[in-house]
């Protein structure tokens, strides 16, 4: 058994720099593994279509006109509105004109847009700044 030990031992002296080489070796392909698995098998994204001019217009249309919205402010991907008549607002219309969905408040309405609303923001209200 002593006999054993003692080789093995010697073995390791021996091959010391090669053990480390392997060693390395392994851990870099097992590092380019782990790169090449993550860096291709990431969820796709879906693609966020960006608004053109019929979709503000409508848009505009489907909150009661230009002169129906008494105020504005854009939070990250939601526009804030404050309206002169909530009755007018055409819920459907909104939808098809890209808002995903909208929460109704007693004195805003909220829309929700696809990615950032920055966008769609500047085109129905000319800045980017809240009024």
């Amino acid at each position: 058994m002593n006999y054993i030990l003692l080789y093995f031992d010697d073995f390791l002296l021996t091959n010391l720099w090669w053990i480390i080489l392997l060693a390395i070796l392994l851990l870099a392909a097992l590092g380019m593994g782990l790169d090449y698995y993550f860096s291709h098998h990431k969820k796709e994204r879906k693609e966020v279509k960006k608004p053109n001019i019929e979709e503000t217009n409508a848009l505009l249309i489907a909150l009661g006109g230009a002169q129906n919205v008494l105020t504005h402010a854009l939070k990250g991907s939601r526009i804030v509105l404050t309206l002169k008549d909530y009755e007018i607002v055409d819920k459907s219309s909104l939808e098809k004109a890209g808002v995903v969905s909208f929460l109704s408040k007693s004195d805003s309405l909220t829309l929700v847009t696809q990615g950032k609303a920055d966008a769609l923001y500047k085109m129905m209200f000319g800045s980017s700044k809240e009024e």
